[in-house]
């Protein structure tokens, strides 16, 4: 019997020598909407095979709030890509999986340990602790909230709320003219390009995905305009979906624009598609974000698929 035991001892002592793991993040205290880096490195004999699971946006992350309790993080954390790579090192093998994410609430996050296999094996890594800030308040500047509230709000919150609105409007007026006299301009250089044919006039899923593209064309990511880009991205679904279904949701929140598409029979792969778009644009205009530009320009390729998808409909 002690025979074995010390067997059993010495293949467990080897298969623990004969890997190496570690889990690190790129830091360990971030601003609100700042991207982060998960890294985990695991080194094995090249004989060696390695399982390990690819659902890192399953992973149940914790968060830790004000009174000191543990809950889901939810949608307070966010995996945005998830790579695998590997490396030879003399006779070992060093596998490198980077995961990259976003942190939408200040506070406390707590990415679990995990197992994975090598071999008939199993290992856990570690678990990683880190802290999110929300931005320093700049003398003369409002700071917001990452989520917007509708509710229970006193007569100061509602006059500041009204001020926001009427700015909001500006904004808005001047979206709309942008966006018309490119839509204006390119209808005229295509009928002077095809003069002599016969006049089609565009379809209005035809104009806001000339509208999307243009947005695109402009890159204004690559000049910190992200929130440019987004609230103009929005701006053309709302415009698209008022005038397709006889709305007004330009003066809608995402929620209410949301409750409005459901009613008319608007697929639910389509509502998570605009329901992404929409929190990115509210997202944006109150959090200093920095988005990757894959990642952007997934999102524009929703927005063209939600448009197709709903023409004829």
């Amino acid at each position: 019997m002690k025979f074995l035991l010390t067997i059993l001892i010495i293949c467990s002592l080897y298969h623990a020598l004969g890997q190496q793991s570690r889990i690190t993040v790129s830091k360990n205290s971030v601003k609100v909407a700042d991207p982060i880096e998960i890294k985990l490195s695991i080194v094995l004999p090249s004989q060696s095979k390695l399982k390990i699971s690819d659902k890192w946006d399953t992973l149940p992350v914790m968060f830790k709030n004000i009174s000191g309790k543990r809950i889901l993080a939810e949608d307070k954390f966010e995996i945005t890509s998830w790579t695998k790579k590997s490396n030879t090192i003399n006779d070992s093998i060093e596998w490198i999986v980077l995961a990259k994410a976003i942190l939408w609430d200040s506070g406390t996050f707590i990415f679990p340990a995990f197992s994975y296999k090598v071999d008939s094996n199993f290992f856990q890594t570690d678990s990683l602790i880190f802290n999110c800030e929300l931005e320093a308040k700049i003398e003369g500047k409002d700071l917001y909230e990452i989520r917007e509230s509708f509710i229970d709000v006193d007569a100061a919150e509602k006059q500041a709320q009204e001020e926001s609105n009427k700015i909001f409007y500006i904004i808005v007026l001047v979206v709309v003219f942008v966006v018309f006299l490119i839509i204006y301009l390119l209808i005229r250089k295509v009928r002077k390009r095809n003069q002599g044919d016969s006049k089609m006039e565009m379809s209005l899923s035809d104009r806001a995905l000339i509208a999307v593209n243009e947005l695109e064309k402009l890159q204004l990511w690559k000049l910190e305009r992200h929130k440019d880009h987004f609230v103009e991205l929005s701006f053309i679904l709302r415009s698209y979906f008022s005038s397709h279904f006889q709305l007004n949701l330009l003066e809608k929140t995402s929620e209410e624009t949301l409750l409005l598409l459901r009613q008319k029979n608007v697929s639910i792969e389509q509502i998570n598609s605009i329901e992404i778009i929409l929190k990115h644009a509210d997202m944006v205009k109150f959090a200093k974000a920095s988005l990757e530009e894959n990642y952007i320009l997934d999102l524009d390729n929703q927005a063209r698929n939600c448009i197709k998808n709903t023409e004829g409909k």
